[in-house]
């Protein structure tokens, strides 16, 4: 495996024939620059998503008012998962990112 590394530069790891991880070479000189880059595109996806999620439920055409007043009602609604229920119901769409296994849901 890792001579077919030096030579593909990528090689995509595989669970029950589907995509699991992507495996790229790095050294000690260049992993803080490749994990930042790997972070910052991870956040572009899922920004991505957001926004494509967004303009799918009409979002995207809200005035600045009905915006303002979205925000308004779900800050005044306590801390709770029926928060993140009531948000979904009033039109949000947003991703939960879990640190432990680095996945956005």
């Amino acid at each position: 495996m890792w001579n077919k590394l030096d030579t593909e530069r990528e090689l995509v790891v595989t669970n029950n024939g589907k995509p699991f991880a992507l495996m790229i070479p790095i050294d000690e000189t260049n992993l803080d620059d490749v994990l930042a880059s790997v972070r910052q595109a991870n956040v572009m996806r899922s920004i991505a998503r957001l926004q494509l999620a967004a303009a799918k439920a009409g979002l995207d055409q809200m005035t600045l008012e009905e915006a303002n007043t979205k925000i308004a009602t779900a800050r005044a609604l306590p801390v709770t998962s029926y928060k993140m229920k009531t948000l979904a119901e009033c039109g949000f769409t947003f991703g939960i990112y879990h640190h432990s296994n680095r996945i956005w849901h």
